[in-house]
């Protein structure tokens, strides 16, 4: 089995931005998703109605005004990690540049038949 040795010397900030919105998005969308079902879920269950005549009205708590708030809860996450993301990649070029990079060892497990 031949082995390679690599180092990953240099990430480029802009591939891991592209990287991070794609995959963001996904998650962005599952989050939409998830909470849509679970506000579904406890308005069938009829436990919405105590709390939101408890903060202050018949139909406070709407499906709109949570939707809008997870929107903007995820929007913000998304926005965010895209930037960090790329923070990240001029960080580990910097860090890199000093200490040599990430070490990868690539194995060929193809076998001859």
């Amino acid at each position: 089995m031949a082995e390679t040795n690599l180092v990953v010397d240099k990430v480029s900030p802009w591939s891991a931005m592209r990287i991070t919105a794609a995959t963001g998005f996904i998650g962005f969308l599952v989050w939409l998703a998830a909470v849509g079902l679970l506000y579904l879920l406890l308005s069938g269950m009829g436990l919405l109605a105590p709390i939101s005549e408890m903060i202050g009205g018949e139909d406070s708590i709407s499906a709109g005004l949570v939707l809008g708030l997870a929107a903007a809860v995820g929007a913000l996450w998304w926005v965010l990690s895209i930037g960090f993301m790329a923070l990240g990649a001029v960080i580990y070029n910097a860090c890199g540049g000093l200490v040599g990079g990430l070490k990868i060892s690539l194995a060929d497990d193809s076998q001859a038949a």
